[in-house]
């Protein structure tokens, strides 16, 4: 499928940030490690929240503790190889681990109005977080929200899956 020209409203025009459509199994968005740890996956375990690193013939390697709320959703890997959820309880958010497994940091999503969906990185480490009410938001490893945008036509909602590509292109399915 290709790309699609829904706008990035709200967004900063400097960032360049296109957003792209696509049907995307979510099984498919289960890890963006493809530069840090070449063939393993990051498995998110949604209740009761954890992820695991998983080796491809299946063999589990780490294993994350702590981490703050429960139903976590999506998995990806922040530049600096931190891995980053998103949480759904007790309220809408993210949290980030150290690749060793232990709690890095978290922070609220209020912008977020339904439920948390996928989150993934660009290449600046701005994260792209799902919101199930069709919006897509976007927010600095720090917490700051810096802009949404409506990710599918009118009628059209449910954004859960999204993916940054290699290219930096975002691309969103519900």
């Amino acid at each position: 499928m290709g790309q699609s020209s829904f706008g990035t409203e709200g967004t900063s025009a400097s960032r360049g940030i296109r957003a792209g459509l696509a049907a995307i199994l979510t099984l498919c968005l289960a890890s963006d490690a493809r530069a840090q740890v070449t063939g393993d996956l990051v498995v998110n375990r949604y209740d009761p929240g954890r992820l695991d690193i998983v080796a491809p013939n299946g063999t589990p390697s780490v294993s994350t503790t702590g981490g703050t709320g429960t139903f976590w959703l999506g998995a990806s890997v922040m530049p600096d190889d931190r891995l980053v959820t998103t949480r759904r309880a007790p309220s809408s958010g993210v949290v980030f681990f150290q690749f060793d497994g232990q709690p890095a940091g978290t922070f609220d999503t209020p912008e977020v109005s339904t439920s948390t969906g996928d989150v993934s990185v660009f290449a600046d480490g701005t994260l792209a977080i799902s919101d199930q009410s069709g919006f897509v938001h976007y927010y600095s490893e720090t917490g700051v929200h810096l802009g949404s945008f409506s990710a599918f036509p009118p009628g059209i909602s449910g954004a859960f899956g999204n993916h940054v590509d290699r290219d930096d292109v975002l691309w969103v399915g519900a």
